[in-house]
């Protein structure tokens, strides 16, 4: 089985790289703010190229978020209103250039991928997402969804033709209606802004955890693990013994207080 999740945990900041001084200090300076960014996505199951189509799309948004042109940042650190702007148009930037680079490439033409981002600064988290990979926050022992699966099953319950019950078996749940890449450009990237609290979590996931995992059990874990790394291994541990089928990618986050 070829794996066509990936993901990424990166921090964004400020950094000056010494060239030339006279006072002795390191190479390397690193202003005290830090943004971190958090993504995973899945290349879409039954076209070519998912692979690479989720690869690129990881490798685009990181390129956008690292263009001084797009920083959403004033000179005091405060986020603009336009953040969920911009990665709205990161997503669509990446969209036009999956498809471009299929149909560059005969074999990979038609290759698409889900993406869901979260962008954390200061108290706020930013999400951009597109497909059925998921965005959860945990507080307070509850578990609560950020993003919605983007497929025919779950419009179909959105429109009450279908009950929730069903959809989670229903043969058309895994049919995405919004992906980036695909045939032709025209991605809808669905966004929404959080303001954290001491304790809360975030978890972001490929179907492959979903799949096997209900949010009942997810909220379980969470409580009980309250080490990031632990929890990412005992959910994907608890996917794998409800049969594992797919590729399963989990990337949790805890936000406390800096210590100083």
């Amino acid at each position: 089985m070829v794996n066509e999740d990936q993901f990424l945990v990166g921090i964004l900041a400020r950094a000056l790289r010494v060239q030339r001084t006279s006072l002795p200090q390191t190479k390397m300076r690193y202003g005290q703010e830090r943004n971190y960014f958090f993504a995973v996505a899945d290349g879409v199951s039954g076209q070519q190229g998912g692979e690479e189509a989720s690869a690129l799309a990881i490798d685009l948004v990181e390129q956008f978020l690292l263009e001084p042109s797009r920083s959403s940042f004033d000179r005091n650190g405060s986020p603009k209103k336009a953040l969920l702007k911009e990665l709205e148009t990161a997503f669509h930037q990446a969209d036009a250039a999956i498809c471009r680079e299929g149909k560059r490439h005969p074999p990979l033409e038609g290759m698409g991928t889900t993406l869901t981002v979260a962008f954390l600064h200061q108290a706020d988290l930013h999400v951009a997402h597109v497909g059925d990979s998921r965005c959860y926050l945990f507080r307070k022992g509850q578990l609560h969804r950020l993003t919605r699966d983007h497929t025919v099953a779950e419009e179909m319950v959105r429109k009450g033709r279908l009950s929730l019950g069903k959809a989670k078996q229903h043969w058309l749940r895994h049919m995405i209606t919004n992906v980036l890449g695909g045939p032709e450009p025209g991605v809808h990237p669905e966004l929404r802004q959080v303001r954290l609290e001491t304790g809360d979590i975030a978890l972001l996931c490929t179907d492959g955890l979903t799949d096997g995992v209900p949010d009942d059990l997810i909220a379980l874990v969470l409580a009980a693990e309250p080490d990031p790394a632990r929890a990412c291994q005992r959910l994907i541990d608890q996917a794998n013994r409800r049969g594992g089928k797919d590729n399963i990618t989990v990337v949790v986050a805890r936000f406390d207080p800096p210590t100083r």
